[in-house]
């Protein structure tokens, strides 16, 4: 079974990147043929080496639209995709703790052939506080009261056809909003939503996309497989020095401060 891993790495996510690549090697779907095609800004850093391993240049656009055109990327290189049995996306911040095995695969008898993990922060059960996009402009508008599940756009997949009958219709989605100067309330994880919505997929628990929160890890008797980490953290510079909104990274004083006094930080740090 051949396996096609797809990742996002512009700007200074790169930041990401080993810890992302030698996890999966050695947890993800092991013992399946795996090749990972690197969307990059720069695509001849050594760091990209490997006989596994296709760059694609892709300039940085900065957020959103990094992430926002990330299935127009997809269905670029979509014939060499369609060489791979089965296509998974997973986000710049994360890397696989465990060993994840097919049981990610969607079942034969879900007739999408998607798999999507349930997003961690979603609790309740009223669908009326979903974040999804609401705006009855957008192709991503999901009405109140309708929806069973918010996903998480960090990680998702499938088999190949239906990963590529997905990504060819929201990358036109997208498109379309974009046209119409409207960008979803979440960008593409909000566009995912709203085609999950129509087609039945199989989802998978926080222990396969847990965010690295002591709260959240313990929810998973602290065995999480994939762990999200905080682009926040200090330790990679912070979320708006990933982003380029900065040039210096920031402070563990500064972490401290925007973690407990988010309204401070905004006002007089950042």
């Amino acid at each position: 079974m051949k396996i096609a891993i797809l990742y996002i790495v512009t700007g200074r996510y790169k930041i990401f990147y080993k810890d992302f690549y030698y996890s999966f090697e050695k947890y993800f779907l092991k013992g399946f043929e795996k090749h990972y095609f690197i969307f990059t800004d720069t695509c001849n850093d050594p760091v990209f080496s490997g006989e596994n391993i296709t760059t694609i240049y892709r300039e940085r656009k900065g957020f959103p639209y990094d992430t926002l055109d990330r299935f127009e990327m997809f269905c670029s290189i979509k014939s060499e995709l369609g060489k791979y049995d089965y296509v998974f996306f997973l986000n710049a911040n994360v890397v696989c703790k465990d060993y994840v095995g097919q049981e990610i695969l969607p079942d034969d008898s879900i007739e999408s052939g998607l798999t999507c993990v349930r997003h961690p922060l979603i609790k309740t059960l009223d669908k009326n506080i979903y974040p999804y996009e609401r705006n009855k402009k957008s192709l991503a508008y999901i009405a109140y009261g309708t929806g069973d599940c918010y996903v998480q756009g960090a990680f998702f997949g499938g088999n190949t056809k239906a990963f590529i009958k997905m990504s060819e219709t929201l990358a036109n989605n997208i498109k379309t909003d974009l046209f119409n100067n409207i960008i979803a309330i979440w960008h593409d994880e909000s566009h995912l939503n709203k085609y999950i919505l129509f087609n039945k997929i199989k989802i998978l628990g926080l222990e396969y996309l847990c965010p690295d929160r002591k709260k959240y890890i313990k929810r998973c008797n602290n065995r999480p497989k994939i762990l999200l980490l905080e682009k926040s953290d200090y330790k990679y510079g912070g979320i708006d020095y990933i982003r380029g909104k900065r040039e210096k990274p920031i402070t563990k004083l500064e972490y401290l401060i925007w973690k407990y006094f988010r309204f401070i930080y905004n006002i007089f740090i950042r």
